[in-house]
């Protein structure tokens, strides 16, 4: 008499371990949660500065150095690394793993809030905890050799944003780059004296009158407009 194989005596059972092992992974695939970028809290927070126009030396004096001094009184702190470019800067402090980032975003905030007042006015900061979503996934360039930088700039804001905006999933899209535009006033110093005017008094009628307000919304021909009143009408014989 011929002794059974090992196969032949437990194909079956060995059978009926492998479906239910297919069919617990079957279970488990349907209510597996996907993400393309998991949720993971890194020791790292970035500080972005930006403060116009300023010359990247000057930037690094009375922005960067700043800020710096700010984050570093910051309990648990191990790096602070920045860099600096025109008009912008960026600061990234690094902690220990495991700290409690959120909470560590709310005390370097109130460090920053202490020295506002010695930063140039109009400087704007923002603070992000490092996740995966703060920098950018995609990236585009625009390119003419016929339109100058300002109106890319234009080109990228008023066409392309509103566009890639409302594509689902987008939650920001950010233009860098171009040239906004500018006006360079330069008063006649003999005149000035003259008339008693000082660049504080231009300076502050400028601030006074270059201003753009909204009305309201005006419904008509099935569409929705945003009334807006721009007044600049300002006269200076320099």
């Amino acid at each position: 008499m011929q002794k059974a194989s090992y196969h032949q005596l437990y194909s079956k059972p060995i059978l009926f371990v492998g479906l239910l092992l297919l069919a617990a992974g079957l279970f488990c695939y349907t209510r597996m949660q996907t993400n393309l970028f998991p949720e993971v809290l890194f020791p790292r927070i970035t500080v972005i500065a930006d403060a116009g126009e300023q010359p990247v030396d000057r930037m690094m004096i009375i922005v960067t150095k700043p800020l710096e001094s700010a984050v570093k009184k910051v309990q648990g702190v191990t790096v602070v690394k920045s860099s600096t470019s025109r008009g912008s800067c960026v600061v990234d402090v690094y902690f220990q793993w495991g700290s409690d980032i959120y909470a560590l975003k709310n005390q370097l905030e109130s460090r920053i809030n202490e020295i506002k007042g010695f930063l140039p006015a109009g400087t704007v900061i923002s603070t992000e905890a490092m996740n995966q979503s703060l920098y950018p996934v995609y990236g585009y360039t625009l390119e003419s050799s016929t339109h100058s930088r300002m109106a890319l700039r234009d080109v990228g804001n008023l066409v392309v944003r509103p566009l890639f905006s409302q594509v689902p999933g987008i939650s920001k899209v950010v233009v860098r780059g171009g040239k906004a535009k500018e006006f360079v006033v330069k008063p006649d110093a003999a005149k000035m004296s003259a008339t008693g005017i000082t660049p504080s008094e231009i300076k502050s009628a400028f601030d006074k009158t270059n201003f753009v307000l909204g009305n309201g919304n005006v419904a008509g021909y099935d569409r929705l407009y945003l009334v807006l009143t721009e007044r600049a009408s300002m006269t200076w014989n320099l």
